[in-house]
């Protein structure tokens, strides 16, 4: 990540950041997949410079910021911030269908 201008933000969370303010973060998919959150099959994979990159769909992103807002890290570390992307979340799909 560092070779593509991003910096370890949050080690916990395993995010990055870069310049722009653009964040990434990683999930170990097998969690995901035990937390009932995605199914592998349904994965979004995106290509960017080279590098293939698997990604949820809007809908497993929903369905993890809901999951996280129940857990006591994230409550205490987050604030009300996952509940505003999910919200946001939400509208976003409700546009889309």
């Amino acid at each position: 990540m560092e070779l593509n201008g991003y910096d370890l933000t949050d080690e916990k969370e395993h995010e990055f950041e870069n310049k722009k303010q653009v964040k990434v973060a990683f999930a170990n998919q097998s969690i995901l997949i035990k937390d009932d959150i995605c199914d592998p099959k349904d994965a979004l994979n995106i290509r960017k410079d080279g590098y293939e990159i698997k990604t949820l769909t809007a809908n497993d992103f929903l369905k993890a910021y809901q999951f996280s807002v129940k857990d006591g890290y994230r409550i205490k570390s987050r604030g009300k911030r996952d509940q505003e992307i999910i919200d946001k979340l939400t509208k976003f799909l409700e546009i889309k269908t």
